[in-house]
C-alpha cells in the first residue's frame, strides 16, 4: 500500500488574517511509493461547535493537484481569498465559530 505524508504551512501570522485579505501557504507532500492522487484540495471552511448542532460550510475550495505521484517530495503553493463576508472566529459560552 502506498503511503503519503501531507503537511500544510501557512505564511504570515494565522491569528492576524483580515477580511478582504488572502491566506498564502504551501502543501508539502512526501510519497514513498507510486500513487494516484484523485484530488488535493485546499479549502476555507467555517465550522461551529459547542452545545447544540455542529455545522460546517465550505466557502472556497481550490484543487491544487490531481494526478500520479512517484516516490519523492512535492511542494504546491496556494492562495485563498478570505473575502469580505467572513465572520470572525469567536469563542462563546455556548457556541464557538472557527475557521
Amino acid at each position: 500500500m502506498s503511503k503519503c505524508q501531507i503537511e500544510m504551512e501557512l505564511k504570515g501570522n494565522p491569528k492576524a488574517y483580515e477580511r478582504g485579505g488572502k491566506i498564502f501557504g504551501q502543501v508539502l507532500v512526501s510519497v514513498d511509493k507510486a500513487v494516484t492522487c484523485k484530488a488535493l484540495d485546499v479549502s476555507l471552511v467555517l465550522y461551529s461547535h459547542g452545545r447544540g448542532n455542529r455545522e460546517s460550510q465550505i466557502f472556497q475550495s481550490e484543487l491544487i493537484y490531481k494526478g500520479d505521484w512517484e516516490p519523492g517530495s512535492y511542494i504546491y503553493d496556494f492562495c485563498v481569498d478570505i473575502g469580505s463576508c467572513v465572520t470572525p472566529t469567536s469563542h462563546g459560552r455556548y457556541v464557538n465559530v472557527e475557521w
